[in-house]
């Protein structure tokens, strides 16, 4: 059953509930967090704010990674998008490493972002594969030795995987398989000579499984598809178990049974091999594995499905953990000597020893959710009991699933179709309904500004005595967007002495504060950094949201932490927050004021684009699309996160190579988007522009989510404003974003077309990988003033 959106708490709705003052955080979002994250979206504690932190900002479903290396189903079918998840039940996602607790002051503290306080904890970061020692390769004196060993420790790497994290376990074995395939034909080419066919594999691939759990087992079954899609039709795989059988402990049927669908697969079993260390050797071109005993074992690839072991952050928590590293807790699921401190899952080490298993974490789920109920209301804890037996369901790969329940042990489809449903219905519970696309919401971000025809409407009229509004000569006139400078509208404002200004403003564009506060440093930034301009200084303007408990630290830790993020964007361009203003408000708004000066020896005009110059953009385009789709819940972590990423990419940089190119114009894509930007420069350079749609960058996912009627609500009236002036031969879906609001925009430059190419590829080499020639200046008759071709 999936689950709609609680819209009261979405961040850019007009009315939004006030701060919470306490404070609950998941840090690691796997089976047990995850439920706690999905009953919020239906029933959230009260004054209470929920924070995700997540190294990913995808979870991943353990039960389902069978059936996707069988080719079963999607890479997407075990995927938990965290992304959707949160922002479906507006809650803050912070994908961010942890770096360790500070419990005495209930603190969680981070490498690169400000300490996060807690009320409440749980933690379920899981477990790691219990490795063995590595015998990694040491360069000895001497270049070509230093060489080989460098050369022996990417082998290992490439030959040597565990399955966790399990986020890129697909990713990193699809890389090794591709890699075995390349180094086999390059082998074969130099011992049989370049005539013959590189697709020639030097006999079977051998692949070894370690561990012989469930994991291992269903692994070594379901191998055979994945190869197969790589194009490896011989191979040989084979399952570890240290222990004289496999599924050790288990009911002895399944093992029997599970033995002989094993042999029917061509897997073959290697009984009492406890692996000691391992290690890649040249000499045979194979990853070695060393017993105890003194047995030896060699395999082209090793896949570690191991029993677990504690993740090296627990270590970092200062909270009790067990001989084996993972985190005491009573039968409350409470860390031992700590108050409102749970821990779940893998990462539990709870009295008589509960196994390491999925199942185990999924039925924690309600317990660790009325718990904390419980502990925010001051009532007594539940206890946990874990369940003393559950069903056992392996996937063979190819529609055959052993199953046993209470002693009894089968193997056929009916089982897979159980296992299926099971898995499918877990999922389907974690997958928010998204909200109606057409639905109206007002935008944050750069998306929530007034519209281009009413904003010049406002700047170009005044009050005459009657108290009518008429049209006023004596004001300046020509661009909604931007400030005056010598006369003309530009992006920044002369002030004096040879310092610029400008200002922006808008609704926070996530939950939370710090990446609030450092996407509203770099979208200020650019519109200095679009005249030639450096920041130096910048004041904030700041509506603090109203706080549901009066004299709670809740408002000073939000305005902290969005002023830490506005240091920390303007410190890498040396520019200092040097002071500001708040007031108290409904809902929170942020602004900046941004000064600087000229870097160079000349001001960067809209006013000088020339015809026969190429028209280069340093982003690309979307953001706002995105954004509107990630506040109705319909976009994915993929999609998100590439799109943060290029909205964090600073700009300043820029001005350190732009003199060569003699840049004739430049300003910056934001709020009215590439079309009203652009038409700005073409109108007061009295040119025209023909712009190449196939080349104007686009975010990853943009022009689907236009496809599905996701559009910014800002987009209409940037449509209005500008296609009246717009010629496009053929409409495209793809034209929608042209209107599309920036947030954090690129960078667009005129510039004479023989400096284009070189000057896309500097950007490029710094860090703008979607930099792009999207269109040439050509001479302007008349109406229209942008083309498409």
């Amino acid at each position: 059953m999936k689950w709609g959106l609680r819209k009261p708490s979405r961040p850019g709705m007009s009315s939004e509930p006030a701060l919470a003052t306490r404070d609950l955080v998941l840090l690691g979002i796997g089976h047990t967090n995850s439920h706690v994250l999905r009953m919020w979206m239906m029933d959230p504690i009260k004054n209470v704010r929920l924070t995700c932190v997540s190294n990913y900002s995808i979870a991943t479903y353990s039960g389902m990674l069978p059936a996707v290396l069988a080719g079963q189903c999607g890479p997407e079918a075990m995927e938990v998008d965290l992304v959707r998840m949160c922002s479906a039940a507006g809650v803050r996602l912070v994908h961010e490493p942890v770096k360790g607790l500070d419990p005495a002051n209930r603190l969680i503290r981070f490498s690169d972002r400000p300490p996060m306080h807690y009320d409440a904890l749980s933690i379920g970061v899981g477990s790691v594969p219990d490795l063995p020692r590595c015998e990694s390769p040491l360069a000895s004196m001497g270049k070509q030795k230093e060489l080989s060993a460098e050369q022996d420790s990417v082998e290992l790497e490439m030959r040597a995987l565990a399955i966790k994290p399990m986020q890129t376990f697909l990713p990193r074995l699809e890389q090794s398989i591709d890699y075995l395939v390349d180094q086999r034909a390059e082998r074969t080419q130099a011992e049989m000579g370049p005539a013959i066919d590189l697709t020639v594999q030097t006999g079977p691939m051998r692949i070894g499984v370690v561990g012989s759990g469930a994991a291992g087992v269903e692994i070594a079954s379901c191998l055979r598809g994945f190869l197969a899609k790589r194009g490896v039709s011989e191979y040989e795989i084979s399952l570890v178990s240290r222990s004289r059988e496999i599924l050790s402990g288990g009911n002895p049927k399944l093992v029997t049974r599970t033995v002989a669908e094993l042999g029917k697969r061509g897997v073959a079993i290697v009984n009492s091999f406890e692996v000691a260390s391992y290690g890649w050797s040249s000499a045979s071109n194979a990853v070695h594995l060393q017993g105890h005993s003194g047995q030896l074992q060699e395999f082209d690839l090793v896949i570690w499905a191991t029993g677990a072991t504690a993740p090296p952050l627990l270590g970092d928590l200062g909270l009790v953990t067990d001989d084996q590293g993972f985190l005491k807790v009573d039968e409350t699921l409470s860390c031992v000597g700590q108050t409102g401190v749970f821990a779940v899952g893998d990462t539990a080490s709870i009295q008589d020893s509960v196994p390491k298993a999925g199942v185990y974490a999924v039925r924690q789920g309600p317990i660790l959710w009325k718990n904390l109920h419980r502990y925010f209301a001051g009532q007594q804890l539940m206890r946990y009991q874990p369940q003393k037996g559950f069903l056992k369901l392996l996937n063979f790969g190819d529609g055959h699933t052993a199953m046993e329940w209470k002693g009894f042990v089968t193997v056929g489809r009916l089982p897979w179709n159980l296992k299926k449903w099971i898995d499918e219905s877990f999922l389907a519970k974690h997958t928010p309904a998204p909200m109606d696309s057409e639905e109206e919401m007002q935008c944050s971000g750069c998306g929530c500004k007034l519209d281009a025809i009413s904003l010049e409407a406002s700047l170009t009229t005044s009050f005459d005595a009657a108290g009518e509004l008429h049209a006023d000569d004596t004001l300046a006139s020509g661009s909604p967007s931007g400030s005056w400078f010598g006369g003309q509208a530009e992006d920044a404002a002369e002030i004096g002495g040879g310092w610029l200004a400008s200002v922006d403003f808008f609704t926070p564009p996530v939950p939370d504060p710090f990446t609030s506060g450092r996407l509203l440093a770099v979208h200020a930034a650019s519109d200095l950094l679009a005249v030639g301009a450096r920041p130096h200084k910048a004041l904030a303007t700041v509506t603090v949201p109203e706080a549901q408990e009066k004299g709670n630290a809740a408002q000073s830790r939000w305005l902290a932490e969005l002023l830490a993020g506005i240091r920390k964007e303007l410190g890498q361009s040396n520019a200092v927050l040097a002071g500001g203003h708040t007031i108290v408000g409904p809902r929170a708004e942020i602004g900046l004021t941004v000064v600087g000066r000229i870097e160079g020896d000349r001001v960067l005009r809209k006013d000088s684009a020339r015809v026969g110059d190429a028209l280069v953009l340093l982003k690309p385009l979307g953001t706002g699309t995105i954004m509107a789709a990630w506040h109705r819940g319909r976009c994915s972590a993929r999609d998100w996160d590439n799109s943060l990423a290029t909205m964090l990419i600073p700009q300043d940089i820029v001005l350190e190579w732009l003199s060569p190119y003699d840049v004739h114009s430049a300003t910056d894509v934001t709020g009215f988007g590439l079309a009203g930007h652009l038409l700005e420069m073409m109108t007061q350079s009295g040119v025209s522009a023909e712009l190449e749609m196939d080349s104007i960058p686009m975010l990853p996912g943009a022009v689907e989510l236009c496809r599905q009627g996701v559009r910014s609500s800002l987009y209409e009236s940037n449509r209005a404003a500008a296609s009246p002036r717009c010629d496009f031969i053929k409409s495209t879906i793809e034209h929608d974003l042209l209107f599309d609001p920036q947030t954090c925009g690129g960078l667009l430059v005129s510039l004479p077309s023989e400096n284009a190419q070189e000057f896309v590829s500097v950007a490029r080499k710094n860090g703008f990988q979607a930099a792009a020639r999207i269109g040439d200046v050509v001479e302007q008759k008349g109406e229209p003033l942008i083309l498409s071709r």
